[in-house]
């Protein structure tokens, strides 16, 4: 699964809930040529709980420790609000259609 050049995402076989992922460096970077694999984890109960991602190619980032996990705390409140503000989208449109 991929809409952008340089980045995919598949199911790792047949468990939904595992899927291996690649970042391309950006071209004209230092980056350049350079693929990072990562490793996602998706919890039963996504998406009300964000994937567990890690870098499994070394990546020097001040949110990514030297074991490749990257720091979701703020993802984690990001991945709420946006659910949240989805299903309030969702019940004013449903309320406009029922009641205009």
């Amino acid at each position: 699964m991929s809409g952008e050049s340089g980045i995919s995402a598949f199911p790792e076989g047949d468990n939904i809930f595992c899927w291996k992922g690649t970042i391309k460096g950006s071209k004209d970077t230092v980056f350049e040529g350079t693929e990072y694999k990562l490793s996602l984890s998706f919890p039963n109960d996504y998406p009300f709980k964000p994937p567990k991602v890690k870098f499994e190619t070394s990546c020097f980032h001040p949110n990514v420790d030297i074991y490749g996990n990257i720091c979701l705390d703020i993802l984690q409140v990001k991945l709420n609000l946006l659910v949240f503000s989805m299903l309030l989208l969702k019940f004013c449109c449903l309320n406009v259609l029922l009641f205009n």
